[in-house]
């Protein structure tokens, strides 16, 4: 699956959001053992803490197995529906005389594109989940959290920004082929 993926970009960059989640559990589980017996499930804008759970690993490490299965589920998409080997623009109801009219690199081109808009949305949103798991974790121990407030939120932002060039560079590309079948 992975090798399919890493034709459209170079495998290291998937260490990042590894590396991100990794963290994720590390602080955890370095934390774990300090916690009181109830921890903050939720926190304001702010940072005050909207609610308490008991104390008990599935509290403690929610966030960043959310963080992991985001970043599976969202990668076997990319995979299943973006780096499928089959002839590129088949998945648009393009008939194979109508796809020899379009150049194959553009339709390469923008697979790869989406594909790498995808993979730094995920990685995004797994920066944000594991933010806001390591700022409950600190909540909870009574450090500051002030300084990351805003470092989620950067991160869905930065998300947003992925998705939705993924969204208008799907709708440019559709255009330019109705343009050229004569739609």
């Amino acid at each position: 699956m992975y090798r399919k993926l890493h034709q459209h970009y170079p495998w290291y960059l998937e260490l990042i959001p590894a590396l991100i989640i990794a963290a994720g559990f590390l602080y955890t589980i370095i934390s774990y053992p300090r916690l009181p017996d109830t921890i903050p499930t939720g926190l304001s804008i702010s940072g005050k803490v909207t609610g308490f759970e008991p104390k008990g690993l599935f509290h403690a490490f929610y966030l960043p197995a959310v963080a992991l299965i985001l970043y599976l589920v969202i990668t076997w998409v990319s995979h299943r529906f973006l780096a499928r080997p089959e002839e590129a623009g088949e998945n648009w109801g393009i008939t194979a005389k109508q796809r020899k009219r379009i150049s194959r690199q553009y339709l390469e081109a923008f697979r790869t594109r989406s594909i790498r808009l995808m993979f730094g949305a995920t990685t995004c949103l797994v920066g944000a989940t594991v933010t806001t798991s390591v700022m409950m974790t600190r909540s909870s121990l009574d450090l500051p959290v002030q300084g990351m407030l805003m470092l989620p939120w950067g991160f869905y932002a930065a998300a947003l920004f992925f998705a939705f060039s993924y969204y208008f560079q799907g709708r440019r590309v559709r255009q330019t082929i109705r343009d050229t079948l004569g739609r």
